[in-house]
């Protein structure tokens, strides 16, 4: 965990596509999220807005990607069933915490990486892990290294669809089954 790591958009993913390219993003995410009635907020959240849209939507879960922001503890203790990051890097194996996770990987030269979910913490990247992908190959098709930090992004956004789904579906399963608090790996 880097307790000194400053979240900016030079230091996001987002920094590396134009404006447009951003737009039309967050634009697909709000409409996926839309289409399974889940509401999707992309906005500051430090601010009163959301405080008063947290109070009128009552969540019961929240879960978090790709999202630069730190939550303050008012907010990670709002939801009864916790709040979840989903972040692209293998934070079990303390590698790519923070806002660069895929220049770690472009630093360290590795070949592979994983897609951790973690509860959120008030310190950048550094709730417990609940889950994690398999192995994720950022190595070119020919097996070359690649400094390219969109491509390795774009891999590691692969298997976050199937996380995500199989973390909703065991907190849906332990409420229906009356077992109260958050998840555990």
């Amino acid at each position: 965990t880097n307790d000194n790591a400053k979240i900016s958009k030079k230091k996001r993913f987002w920094h590396y596509y134009d404006e447009h390219q951003q737009e039309e993003f967050e634009r697909g995410i709000i409409e996926s999220a839309l289409t399974f009635g889940v509401p999707c907020y992309t906005g500051d959240v430090k601010s009163a807005f959301f405080r008063n849209m947290l109070r009128e939507l009552n969540p019961d879960l929240i879960i978090v990607s790709a999202f630069g922001q730190l939550i303050d503890q008012p907010i990670i203790d709002y939801p009864r069933l916790g709040i979840y990051n989903v972040h692209p890097a293998d934070l079990l194996h303390h590698h790519g915490a923070g806002p660069q996770p895929w220049e770690d990987l472009v630093k360290r030269r590795a070949e592979t990486t994983r897609v951790t979910v973690h509860k959120v913490s008030e310190t950048i990247d550094s709730g417990d892990i609940v889950g994690q992908s398999p192995p994720i190959c950022v190595r070119l098709a020919n097996g070359l290294f690649t400094d390219n930090v969109r491509m390795i992004g774009e891999k590691t956004l692969l298997p976050v669809d199937h996380m995500v789904a199989e973390l909703v579906g065991r907190i849906v399963r332990r409420n229906h089954d009356g077992l109260e608090g958050t998840v555990d790996k």
